[in-house]
């Protein structure tokens, strides 16, 4: 913004009444002004004022994926664009882990250089999915946790060898060491 000079209640002229030249005022941080009077008006002044970063919003979708598969591809847009040539780096993320369950996406390595201040737009989650590769009733995240083949229908947890698993008999309320229940 050009700044507003008066002299008592009279509102001054550029160029009539005084020159401005800056300093320091392309990127973000603290920039100076030099107020230098001409015509009737003489002596000089300097001014420090600050640019701040300009605030990016990052905007992402909600992912999702399967247990064991590799993430997806994560995509954004940015609200407003970056000025002229300035580019961004890095990609965004997600929380660490693996487990089944929900993740926030979060900024990850992504960088716009100090003249911007990116923020992650809502509150996108990244979810894993529980799945049964195998069809046993156990979920993959579960055999991997038992130790058993989370591909093989055959190698689940049944402690108590009646042929149903653990797990399954444990979801349906009943005691997976007594082979009677």
């Amino acid at each position: 913004p050009t700044p507003v000079v008066r002299d008592g209640g009279v509102t001054l002229t550029e160029g009539v009444d005084y020159t401005l030249s800056y300093s320091n005022n392309i990127n973000a941080g603290t920039a100076v002004v030099t107020l230098t009077g001409t015509g009737g008006f003489s002596g000089s002044i300097q001014v420090n004022f600050t640019i701040k970063r300009k605030l990016i919003e990052v905007i992402t979708q909600s992912y999702e994926k399967d247990y064991g598969d590799a993430d997806p591809v994560f995509v954004y847009t940015l609200n407003p664009a970056l000025y002229m040539n300035d580019a961004i780096t890095g990609n965004i993320s997600r929380e660490e882990g693996e487990a089944v369950g929900s993740y926030l996406m979060t900024l990850g390595t992504l960088n716009a250089g100090n003249n911007y201040e990116l923020s992650l737009s809502g509150n996108s989650i990244f979810t894993i999915r529980s799945i049964d590769s195998d069809g046993d009733g156990v979920p993959d995240d579960v055999e991997d946790e038992e130790g058993t083949d989370p591909n093989d229908p055959d190698d689940a947890k049944d402690s108590d060898g009646d042929g149903v698993p653990d797990f399954v008999e444990e979801e349906d309320g009943t005691d997976p060491e007594d082979t009677n229940d």
